[in-house]
């Protein structure tokens, strides 16, 4: 089989690069005026009976490291809210101090960068919106913690407590089964990408995440079908695939990708939010490998074969000399659609004699569509002058042949990947010789053993069993 080698444009190549997301989500928290560094008056608890009726907050940070991570004593990231009117909002930040003052914390506190937020509310503010800006403090407090704010709206305060902060988030990122995401590599054919997301330990709780493809290179107005769902893991389950429908069409197209992404977890943590989906489409409609004669004592023997196909119908043998018109001399039914190698073999056995004699193939897909391969040429009017025996071989195989003249002999056997597994050389003297070689080292299969004598190379068809 012919190695393939994609080479992704720089730009795709750049962007399959970006930072990962990690988050953690918090169960309540508030939100409140800045009052000063580690305080916040008129807070209001962000859900809940006495809350404005938001969810799902978390608190998320960009990063090619597998933690939370700071800049100087701050921790830079995003909190992530979903309003009263179930529009989710990213705001950006860092995390400045915590509550209660001392000890282990039960709520960090976060501190918009500059920019304007309108959340919806549920009214209990006074009002059906709450603008969140620099001026404001947003508190998230662990799941199964409780923050206390007497009366409602009332003040919250804490201290900086840099040196502990950070090592609090991770240990929330750490205490919680991490979900991951994993992209794949598929080819258009196929005609669906599976995706992977799994949860790294088993949980009691129901965990929960929303999943959702995004467009990149690849579209999924023509390249694939959107898919957007939440994931729901039951109590023990780890692992989920989603199964994303690629469009196949007859369009010769460059490797293009789209991405799929996580966010909005319960009861769990993301480890690994983003990942793609790259749809190669290099083999449409059929990704020809090659094509060798050989000459037998029946006649000329054809061998081709194809790393994939898609729609193939047959291939068309035709054969020409001089200058007569090319003639069919044959047809092989093609595998249709596969990814999986494929050989293909005919014996033309009507021939006279008749010196050099071309030898092409038309491979023919369902739909009518035809190429014209590469034509090969033989001269069978050379005497016939190598035989490999046995031939299926099971502990050794022999080469015989004969030269008019003293001359160098060169053989090489090649598997099906190109791989040179055998070769020898010397000088002959002319006649009939016989040389044997071991096969004990050599997989069953199909092989290829050329063997070059007075500038000429012929290849014979070798199988190992």
């Amino acid at each position: 089989m012919k190695l393939i080698v994609f080479i992704l444009p720089l730009l795709l190549t750049t962007q399959l690069l970006a930072q990962n997301t990690i988050s953690v989500p918090f169960g309540n928290g508030f939100v409140g005026d800045v009052a000063g560094n580690n305080s916040s008056s008129n807070s209001y608890y962000l859900t809940g009976g006495s809350g404005l009726g938001w969810s799902n907050i978390q608190f998320a940070q960009s990063t090619s490291s597998n933690i939370f991570v700071a800049q100087g004593n701050d921790i830079p990231g995003m909190v992530k809210i979903t309003d009263y009117n179930g529009t989710e909002f990213s705001i950006n930040g860092f995390i400045k101090w915590r509550t209660p003052s001392g000890g282990s914390p039960s709520t960090m506190v976060f501190q918009p960068s500059p920019g304007s937020y309108v959340l919806a509310t549920n009214g209990f503010n006074g009002s059906s919106q709450y603008t969140i800006t620099e001026n404001k403090y947003i508190g998230l407090t662990k799941l199964g913690q409780t923050l206390t704010i007497s009366p409602v709206p009332g003040t919250v305060s804490g201290n900086a407590a840099t040196t502990g902060l950070l090592d609090a988030l991770n240990a929330v990122l750490q205490s919680l089964p991490q979900l991951t995401v994993v992209g794949t590599t598929v080819q258009e054919v196929v005609g669906s990408a599976d995706v992977s997301v799994s949860l790294s330990a088993a949980s009691s709780n129901i965990v929960t995440v929303k999943f959702s493809t995004i467009d990149s290179t690849a579209l999924s107005s023509s390249d694939y079908t959107a898919y957007a769902a939440t994931l729901t893991f039951q109590p023990g389950e780890t692992s989920k695939v989603i199964q994303i429908p690629i469009t196949v069409d007859a369009i010769s197209e460059v490797s293009e990708f789209f991405m799929v992404n996580l966010q909005n977890p319960t009861y769990a943590a993301i480890s690994r939010s983003m990942d793609s989906v790259i749809i190669l489409d290099e083999t449409l409609p059929v990704e020809f490998i090659g094509m060798e004669l050989s000459r037998t004592e029946r006649g000329v023997l054809l061998n081709w074969s194809t790393a994939s196909e898609f729609g193939s119908d047959y291939f068309e043998i035709q054969r020409k000399t001089g200058d007569a018109d090319w003639i069919s001399i044959g047809q092989e039914k093609a595998a249709g659609t596969t990814l999986m190698y494929t050989e293909y073999e005919f014996l033309d056995e009507a021939i006279q004699n008749e010196g050099v004699i071309y030898y092409r193939l038309m491979q023919f897909d369902q739909d009518g569509e035809f190429t014209v391969l590469p034509t090969l040429s033989i001269d069978y009017k050379r005497a016939l002058a190598v035989f490999v025996f046995p031939n299926p071989a099971k502990d050794h195989f022999s080469v015989e042949f004969g030269t008019t003249d003293d001359t160098m002999v060169q053989l090489e056997v090649q598997d099906t990947y190109g791989a040179i597994v055998l070769k020898d050389e010397w000088y002959s003297n002319k006649g009939s010789q016989v040389m044997s070689y071991n096969v004990d080292e050599l997989n069953s299969g199909v092989y290829f053993v050329s063997v070059r004598i007075d500038g000429e190379t012929q290849q014979l068809r070798l199988v190992v069993q």
